[in-house]
């Protein structure tokens, strides 16, 4: 049981090879099940080496550890260390910053809760982050400190209690895993309590060998090919939408599982298709590229996020590969078996001053705010935009029902107009609120994220609203009629609202029952969603001598993408709608939706307006403004 087994290699690269295809896009959507395919593999070996030696009386705590640092801290904190290196020359201050905290995670070995608290593994940005895999090796590593404390204390103790303790765990971590999936899917992606499980499949299989231990080699055959067919499903039927790990993790879990026990007692022919020499070159390469992967790809995506070209995918998956074979060649293998480093104590001394010298640069990096100071003053101000956010507004439907909007412009005087709409509508606020201090009056901010401007507008399609939308845009009509507000500024993310059936009945609705109040309807069009985040986007142009005000996207492009709702506004002008353009003022004479004017960040992501770019946008409301100046006068 104990002997080499080459199939299990076999199946490291499997799973090492679905993980690098899945994060490099080049198909397997479901590919990220690959760590799982790692944990019961860890799980089995860990525990059969450990039970070993409990049984023959050999296990000494020192011996494990030594194994364990030599197999996994000298390429990891070459790894670290070579993204530390690397990111100073190309990552923004801010991303940089975030490297130096993820690299402190790594350090105290809890990457999987900063990554838990600061990202999901599928959520936007992640792509910027080179430690992000490390959570698993996380998972792992505390695995790997509580499993010999809980075999060696209870082999001590209470011998008989060991399996039926491991299968509680089991089952513990399982229900974890199944009820905190839907309700905390973040959590139960992260953090050991709810993965253990994966880890004690592999060890159950090692606590229980006899069982199947006289199976027909017919019955091993099908276990065996049910088993790879099982990772195979999943690797090609799951994708980012699949709720995980949850129940959906029991597929390719089971079916490492069963591949494991149906070769323990000999190769069957999935056994030894695995087993064949480029497959199992790959497996023993498998830790150096898990490693090696994902900071390659990050860094290439940094700097040629909008030009991934297929070739460029590849060509990069090659980089990736040669480095992992290097990797493994010069610095895994050397240590691991003592041609280096061959005692324990310059092994140890070695290996924990290394990761504490990361640490150290991790917090340098952290606490000197990703030393902006790499960079020149240009590419700091398009980096900035990041931040150059204000009037996040959220109110509640309670707040809206309650008049409780947050005020803006000037501290006194009459309140003549509100800005009403999602996290779009937040974005243009500021060029509302300056204009009301020019023209020395107030307005309100009634703004709620994921609630288009709309009246009874409940989205059946993907881009679901808050349930409390209706309710809150009720109240912000009621008040404004009632308190007979001049106008109102309407904006949302239109594109997304345009595919509703009733998305052109609710606009019509809304516009009606303001004009019938004596409330004009200004509804400003969305801003062009850009390819990238444009200060990213401007900082690179920076950094490579680029012209800046290249950068945008077509009007085409977002003519097309907004062509029902261009339709209804046109409509809705007829009704007394005021309708606002912002590309009168960020289209220039070549057609192009500009991110930058004046070496300034309209945007601050890809959507958004940044406040500089609201400012700009601020002559498209002084119309409005003005009309308000000839019929009132300030008290």
């Amino acid at each position: 049981m104990h002997k080499y087994r080459p199939e299990i290699d076999g199946l490291r690269a499997v799973a090492v090879i679905a993980v690098l295809l899945f994060h490099a896009q080049l198909g397997l959507p479901g590919g990220y099940v690959g760590v799982d395919v790692f944990f019961v593999i860890s799980g089995f070996l860990i525990t059969a080496l450990i039970l070993k030696a409990i049984r023959s009386g050999e296990f000494r705590s020192l011996d494990f550890w030594e194994r364990r640092v030599r197999r996994i801290a000298p390429a990891m904190v070459v790894t670290v260390l070579a993204i530390v290196v690397a990111a100073w020359f190309i990552y923004l201050p801010n991303d940089y910053q975030r490297v130096g905290n993820a690299v402190v995670a790594q350090s105290a070995f809890i990457s999987n809760v900063y990554h838990w608290k600061a990202s999901g593994y599928f959520g936007p940005g992640v792509d910027t982050l080179p430690l992000l895999h490390t959570w698993s090796l996380a998972v792992e590593e505390q695995f790997y400190i509580i499993l010999p404390l809980i075999l060696i204390g209870i082999a001590k103790w209470k011998p008989q209690w060991l399996n039926g303790f491991l299968i509680a765990i089991f089952i513990g971590s399982l229900a974890l895993g199944l009820i905190g999936t839907p309700k905390n899917p973040d959590a139960a992606f992260y953090l050991l309590p709810t993965r253990a499980w994966e880890l004690l499949m592999g060890s159950l299989l090692a606590i229980y060998p006899q069982i199947g231990k006289n199976a027909a080699k017919g019955v091993r055959e099908l276990i065996g090919w049910l088993g790879l067919g099982a990772i195979a499903l999943s690797i090609f039927t799951f994708d980012a939408q699949t709720p995980f790990p949850g129940y959906a993790a029991l597929l390719p879990c089971l079916g490492s599982a069963a591949f494991i026990w149906a070769n323990t007692e000999g190769l069957t022919s999935s056994g030894k298709l695995l087993a064949l020499s480029p497959a199992v070159f790959v497996g023993k390469i498998s830790y150096s590229l898990y490693l090696i992967h994902w900071p390659v790809l990050v860094f290439t995506l940094y700097w040629h996020r909008d030009e991934m070209t297929l070739e460029r995918k590849l060509f990069t998956v090659g980089l990736i590969l040669a480095l992992s074979v290097l990797s493994w060649a010069i610095v895994e293998t050397p240590i691991r078996k003592r041609q280096i480093l061959k005692g324990r104590k310059p092994l140890f001394a070695g290996a924990f001053g290394a990761i504490a010298l990361l640490a150290v640069l991790g917090l340098a990096i952290r606490f000197k705010h990703g030393f902006p100071s790499r960079f020149d003053a240009q590419v700091l101000k398009y980096s900035d935009a990041r931040s150059d956010v204000g009037f996040l507004s959220d109110l509640s439907v309670a707040d809206a029902q309650e008049g409780k909007f947050k005020s803006i412009g000037a501290e006194s005087g009459p309140v003549v107009c509100m800005v009403w709409g999602d996290s779009h509508a937040m974005a243009i606020t500021p060029a509302v609120d300056l204009l009301c201090k020019e023209n020395k009056v107030k307005g309100l901010q009634a703004t709620h994220a994921e609630t288009s401007p709309i009246l009874d507008f409940v989205p059946k399609g993907k881009f679901s609203l808050r349930s409390d939308a209706p309710a809150f845009n009720e109240a912000v009509v009621n008040y404004a009629v009632s308190h007979r507000i001049k106008f109102i500024v309407m904006t949302g993310v239109w594109a997304n609202y345009q595919v509703e059936p009733n998305f052109e009945q609710g606009l019509i609705k809304t516009v009606q029952t303001l004009k019938n109040g004596g409330v004009t309807p200004v509804i400003m069009a969305d801003v062009a969603l850009q390819k990238e985040d444009v200060p990213w986007l401007l900082a690179r142009a920076a950094l490579r001598k680029e012209d800046p005000s290249k950068i945008g996207v077509t009007i085409q492009s977002q003519t097309e993408r907004n062509t029902e709702a261009d339709r209804v506004f046109a409509k809705l002008s007829a009704l007394g709608a005021k309708i606002v353009q912002p590309g009168d003022r960020l289209i220039d004479k070549s057609g192009l939706w500009r991110a930058e004017y004046d070496g300034v960040s309209m945007y601050r992501d890809a959507s958004h307006l940044s406040v500089q770019g609201a400012y700009y946008l601020k002559p498209l409301f002084q119309p409005m403004f003005a009309e308000i100046s000839q019929t009132h006068t300030t008290p």
